[in-house]
């Protein structure tokens, strides 16, 4: 009886397990449930013999579960983003940070040459001055790429040039739209950036020390909806795997 090839199994089944997608069961089945109680709800609250005391507990537990599916829905929503633009966001990142360690570098010896020399003159002024505004543009750039909102479709800072020929002048119209976008998030971003509100600082990103959590949180504001007191008080399992659901992300933030 032939002898079994242990090595080629364990290699088929690392494969088997590389090629995992990841699991999304928790919030399906928590997705799925609360569906099903608002269907429950929203049969019980269309009865006209209902006690009004009744009616604004069962009304409250409604707006309740469709917060809780929203939030849900937006996790799933950024976790997709998240993996479909994970790898142009991660080349984008090191051609941004290169290219500013190397913008910086050439300023710094400019720098030192200036003062080694003693050269005061209008054209390294200029030279100099070039620098620094090259130097704030890739600084940018490098925030730009890290703090772009994860729940939103990431608008790429080098473009393939081919994507960049329009044939006819509807794509001009959506390259048009698409630069006018990207320069808005720039300008918010570098806002941000001034007022001291990012939630990742270019010293954070170049040192690698990126919170995601608070990344996650941040980019979250802008989803948070009015709760009266009472829904917010009225967390259950189900929304609670929405929030935990958040730290799976972690992986795509790089």
């Amino acid at each position: 009886m032939p002898k079994e090839d242990t090595n080629s199994k364990k290699k088929f089944n690392s494969k088997k397990q590389g090629n995992k997608k990841p699991n999304n069961k928790p919030s399906e089945e928590g997705s799925a449930k609360l569906k099903k109680a608002k269907r429950d709800l929203s049969r019980l609250l269309k009865k006209p013999d209902l006690p009004a005391d009744i009616r604004t507990a069962k009304e409250q537990s409604l707006q309740a579960i469709e917060l809780q599916l929203q939030a849900l829905e937006h996790v799933r929503k950024t976790k997709e983003l998240a993996r479909r633009y994970h790898m142009v966001r991660f080349f984008e990142k090191k051609k941004a940070i290169r290219r500013y360690k190397q913008v910086k570098k050439e300023m710094e010896d400019l720098e030192k040459k200036t003062d080694k020399e003693g050269e005061d003159s209008n054209a390294m002024k200029k030279e100099l001055k070039k620098q620094r505004k090259k130097l704030a543009q890739y600084e940018l750039d490098v925030l730009y790429v890290v703090n772009f909102p994860k729940d939103q479709k990431y608008l790429a800072l080098f473009p393939n040039e081919g994507a960049k020929k329009a044939i006819t002048d509807e794509p001009k119209q959506e390259q048009a739209k698409t630069d006018k976008e990207r320069l808005d998030m720039r300008k918010k971003i570098q806002n941000m950036a001034n007022e001291g509100k990012l939630p990742v600082s270019l010293e954070d990103i170049l040192s690698g020390n990126v919170d995601h959590e608070k990344l996650i949180q941040h980019q979250q504001q802008g989803f948070k909806l009015a709760e009266p007191d009472k829904i917010q008080k009225r967390k259950t399992k189900a929304q609670s795997a929405a929030d935990d659901n958040n730290d799976e992300e972690d992986d795509f933030f790089e």
